[in-house]
């Protein structure tokens, strides 16, 4: 489980809005100068902070403290379908252009038809198949105050 502290900001119902810290590597990387993530801190230091849905069954509060988790399965699996399928799709396509000796420009527009179905195909098959359980952080422990734990 990738497991992450954070504070609730807003609770809904059987959800919570839980505020984390994001963390940066970017102080002790050699290429920070030069790399995206660099520059991209550099332009908005204000991103500083995440905003996470998660679903909950805890009695919890705005202002308490948790821990949200997501299976490691569910961030390869994800990862796997958003970027690989249609990565794969788009070479298919050029590859396809290719095999029938089509013109450059054709050939492009098959593979970027390709990476746009593959997107497509992406989103349809999520919301046929209720996914969204399955990729849902959850609160896994629910950090009670000291105060509130203490007898009078």
């Amino acid at each position: 489980m990738i497991e992450e502290r954070g504070r609730i900001v807003k609770v809904d119902d059987g959800f919570v809005w839980v505020e984390t810290l994001r963390k940066s590597t970017c102080g002790s990387c050699q290429a920070k100068n030069s790399c995206g993530e660099g520059i991209l801190n550099r332009l908005k230091p204000f991103r500083n902070h995440a905003y996470i849905r998660a679903s909950n069954r805890y009695p919890v509060a705005e202002g308490d403290e948790v821990t949200i988790a997501l299976p490691e399965e569910a961030v390869v699996s994800a990862s796997l379908l958003v970027y690989l399928f249609p990565l794969l799709l788009l070479l298919s396509g050029a590859v396809i252009g290719a095999g029938l000796e089509l013109a450059e420009p054709l050939v492009i527009v098959l593979s970027l038809t390709g990476l746009l179905s593959g997107f497509g195909l992406v989103r349809w098959w999520t919301a046929r198949e209720k996914t969204e359980g399955q990729y849902q952080p959850q609160v896994l422990r629910w950090h009670v105050p000291l105060a509130a734990s203490e007898n009078p």
